[in-house]
C-alpha cells in the first residue's frame, strides 16, 4: 500500500514537472511577443504619448499637496487631465484612420483608471501614469495586429 502511494506520488511529481516546463516557454513566448512591439513605434508617438504621459505624471503630482484631492479642484483636474490623455492618445493612433478593435478595452481602461481617481487613498498612486501606459501598450498591439492584415 504504501509504495502505490508513492509511486502514485511519483508520477504526479513526473506531470507536473512536464507541465511547468511547458508553462515556462509559454511564458517566454509571451514576453517575446510583448517586447516585440517596439518596431511599431512611430515618430510621431514620442509628441501626443509623450504630452499624454507629461499630463498624466503631473496630475498625479498635484495630487501629493492635496491639489488634486480637493473636492471640487481634485475633480475639475481629473477630468481635464482624462480628456487631454484622451485627446492625446486618440491623436497618437488616428494617422491609419483604422477602426478601433479594442475600443472597449480602452473605454474600460479610462472609465476605471478615472475613476478610480476618485476613490481618497487611491488617488496618490500614479493611476493616471499607469492608465497611459495600458493604452500606449494597446496601441502598439493594435498596430502589430492591423500590420498582420
Amino acid at each position: 500500500m504504501p509504495e502505490e502511494d508513492e509511486k502514485e506520488f511519483a508520477e504526479k511529481l513526473r506531470a507536473s514537472r512536464r507541465n511547468r516546463i511547458r508553462s515556462v516557454g509559454d511564458a517566454k513566448d509571451a514576453v517575446k511577443k510583448n517586447f516585440s512591439l517596439y518596431k511599431y513605434i512611430e515618430t510621431e508617438d514620442y509628441i501626443f504619448v509623450g504630452m499624454a504621459f507629461a499630463v498624466a505624471l503631473l496630475k498625479d503630482i498635484s495630487d501629493f499637496p492635496g491639489i488634486g484631492s480637493l473636492p471640487l479642484i481634485g475633480t475639475a483636474v481629473t477630468l481635464m487631465a482624462t480628456i487631454f490623455i484622451g485627446a492625446a492618445m486618440y491623436l497618437a493612433g488616428a494617422k491609419g484612420q483604422r477602426k478601433s478593435k479594442m475600443f472597449f478595452q480602452r473605454a474600460l481602461a479610462y472609465i476605471s483608471g478615472t475613476g478610480a481617481e476618485f476613490i481618497f487613498g487611491l488617488d496618490f498612486l500614479p493611476i493616471e501614469t499607469l492608465m497611459v501606459g495600458y493604452l500606449y501598450y494597446l496601441l502598439l498591439k493594435e498596430r502589430a495586429e492591423s500590420k498582420k492584415e
